[in-house]
């Protein structure tokens, strides 16, 4: 068991991903590429018998002077993947393999200040790198975890949930787009009526929720009335198993007409006609997010938040910004 060094290791991962039908879209070279760029991601890649059996893909990111690793803008999740051996069947077995493989993955990162990603809620083992002195934080995502029956899930709505989404449906109309603009317009009005600068670049968004439409794995989502006024929408993407609602913004003065939850019904029933086995939130540990996903009878299911911090002057700035905060 080995770490691959050769400079072409990128294009050895993208031929890699290829054969594997349950990665995840998030650590899919073409996401990373578009969502960072090309030349602002890397990936540490382990074989095993010439074979490859694990990949850590990473983003490089910066704060003030300091160069690290973190999260890329739209993507919710980031993570490694791991290969088990088929004739494994011993949990015992697994985790020792597990271990071995984080462990070879993260010691050879490039150097750098901190590190920071948001693990996928498979990922349910983070012991290795609490050895490595990895620091965890337990945040929540919201799912539905059973898309078998719609008529079941739209019972599990909260009463609030289902006469919003009915009063919905006799105003408005949800339809798919193939470009952003409307998306990208209201996300725009969004953050300046909240005076927040948006954390996207829009060309790369557009980019990406475009590239995911036309691959057929994504749907750009708008609600709008019988005069042609958009009121929200939304970006769903998926990959093999689960879609992911990633992307909502509505028109700050139309929030009350439902349209928001219109989209996220339809979103669901779209998942549910493609067979995925669950619809994933995202999640947001803000209170009115939490009482909207939960009206939805969308389940919090716990998701580790990975840091580190490997730069002493890093360290102590973070503890004094954390100081002030609090």
């Amino acid at each position: 068991m080995n770490v691959i060094i050769s400079p072409d290791r990128k294009e050895i991962y993208k031929e890699f991903c290829k054969a594997q039908s349950d990665l995840p879209v998030f650590i899919n070279p073409w996401w990373l590429d578009i969502d960072v760029g090309a030349e602002s991601w890397d990936v540490v890649l382990v074989e095993n018998n010439k074979q490859i059996i694990a990949a850590l893909p990473f983003c490089f990111t910066k704060l003030k002077i300091f160069k690290g690793i973190g999260m890329p803008p739209v993507a919710p999740y980031q993570g490694y993947y791991i290969l088990f051996p088929r004739e494994q069947k011993k949990l015992a077995s697994k985790l020792a393999w597990e271990q071995k493989i984080v462990k070879l993955l993260f010691t050879n990162l490039p150097k750098h200040s901190f590190f920071y990603q948001h693990f996928f809620p498979e990922t349910k083992n983070w012991m290795p790198l609490h050895w490595l002195n990895y620091k965890q934080t337990s945040k929540y995502s919201f799912l539905i975890n059973d898309l078998t029956s719609i008529d079941r899930i739209f019972q599990s709505f909260e009463n609030r949930a289902r006469t919003i989404i009915k009063k919905a449906e006799n105003k408005l109309f949800v339809s798919e787009e193939a470009n952003s603009d409307s998306l990208i317009h209201l996300i725009k009005s969004t953050y300046k009526k909240q005076r927040l600068k948006p954390p996207y670049e829009f060309d790369r968004l557009a980019k990406l929720t475009e590239t995911a439409v036309s691959k057929k794995i994504g749907k750009i989502y708008i609600a709008k009335d019988a005069d042609g006024l958009v009121h929200s929408s939304s970006f769903v993407i998926w990959d093999n198993n689960k879609a992911y609602y990633i992307i909502q913004a509505s028109c700050p003065e139309l929030l009350s007409d439902g349209g928001a939850s219109l989209i996220a019904w339809q979103a669901i029933k779209d998942a549910a006609d493609n067979k995925l086995t669950s619809f994933d939130f995202t999640g947001s540990m803000m209170p009115n997010v939490e009482k909207l996903l939960r009206s939805f009878g969308a389940a919090p299911v716990q998701r580790h938040y990975i840091t580190k911090e490997n730069n002493f002057l890093f360290y102590w700035l973070m503890r004094i910004k954390e100081y002030k905060k609090r």
